[in-house]
């Protein structure tokens, strides 16, 4: 046997493929369609596909990690993005944080969620809030736009999204300072706030985009 040939024995069949061909396959695999949580492990149709090698291990992990979305309740599943490792959670590209609005301790989860974001996940591009209870926008934003918040929201270079969706128990009210103050601070071209109506039940949703000149 040549000597090169017998090399070629530590190369899975996986990695002589080309790079355009393994995403293909790895979408197939491991693009849920949905959104799931960090640690997802048997969710997904081929997980012993990351125990193959280290390269593939990682190249997949990447992908799975990457192409995502990741649902997250606050704070009960903060400690996540730890337990995953630290090359997987910097994968991470999009979250869905949901919380508690009427909690007592709702400011302490929504700055002890940004300051785990923003240790674990320094790759973040989307960000979307989910509040379950009715709550006032105006009372939600001055939380997310609150001096001890701008701090953290300063070290997400990355972010181009960030969604807001708030259950409203009347109309829709707006206060376009603070959504721009949010837009400013956090760095993100673009913060879209979907208010979703709670009283009536009903889907219909308003939006409000504020875009960075």
């Amino acid at each position: 046997m040549p000597p090169e040939a017998a090399g070629d024995r530590s190369v899975s069949a996986l990695e002589r493929l080309p790079l355009e061909l393994r995403r293909n396959i790895y979408e197939y695999l491991f693009d849920t369609h949905g959104q799931v949580r960090p640690g997802i492990g048997s969710t997904v149709k081929a997980f012993g596909l990351l125990l193959v090698n280290k390269a593939i291990s990682q190249d997949a992990r990447y992908h799975l990690y990457s192409t995502n979305t990741f649902r997250v309740a606050a704070p009960i599943d903060g400690g996540c993005f730890n337990r995953i490792g630290r090359f997987n959670s910097n994968s991470i590209r999009k979250v869905v944080l949901v919380f508690d609005s009427q909690s007592t301790k709702f400011q302490t989860h929504l700055r002890y969620m940004q300051t785990t974001l923003r240790k674990r996940c320094t790759a973040l591009r989307t960000i979307e809030y989910e509040f379950s209870l009715p709550l006032a926008a105006r009372e939600i934003l001055c939380h997310m736009t609150a001096r001890p918040m701008r701090s953290i929201w300063y070290y997400f270079k990355h972010l181009q999204v960030i969604t807001i969706a708030v259950p409203e128990r009347s109309p829709p009210e707006t206060d376009e300072t603070l959504y721009r103050l949010l837009a400013k601070q956090s760095k993100a071209p673009l913060v879209v706030c979907q208010f979703i109506g709670a009283v009536s039940g009903s889907s219909a949703r308003q939006w409000l985009e504020i875009r960075k000149d």
